[in-house]
């Protein structure tokens, strides 16, 4: 079965099907994350950490993780290619931050289907 995912709507429920986003650097929150995922190929070993929240823009997702698809360091030219692809995602990062085990936030409505 193909599944057109052009105009599906972005929830918590599916951010991380099929989507491209921008994240942008921030703390890591203090609390205990939302959701774990693990690397299939190291058992055991964490892969990225999740926070769902809401503020007065929306609902919103913050990840931390060693591994993006892009990474740039504002203020700088520096661009550092980490990976082709999350899963099914193309999720990038903009970061003041060092790069490795880096947090950031997106808002839901900011994500974008890949066709």
């Amino acid at each position: 079965m193909n599944i057109n995912t052009q105009n599906r709507k972005i929830t918590i429920d599916n951010f991380y099907c099929t989507t491209e986003a921008i994240f942008k650097g921030c703390k890591t929150p203090k609390r205990k994350p939302d959701y774990i995922s693990y690397d299939s190929l190291y058992e055991g070993r964490i892969s990225s950490r999740y926070w769902y929240g809401k503020d007065s823009f929306g609902s919103f997702v913050i990840r931390e993780s060693n591994h993006w698809v892009k990474t740039k360091k504002i203020g700088s030219n520096n661009i550092t290619k980490n990976c082709k692809s999350i899963g099914s995602c193309q999720w990038n990062l903009k970061t003041n931050n060092e790069i490795k085990n880096t947090s950031g936030k997106c808002y839901l409505s900011e994500f974008k289907n890949i066709k």
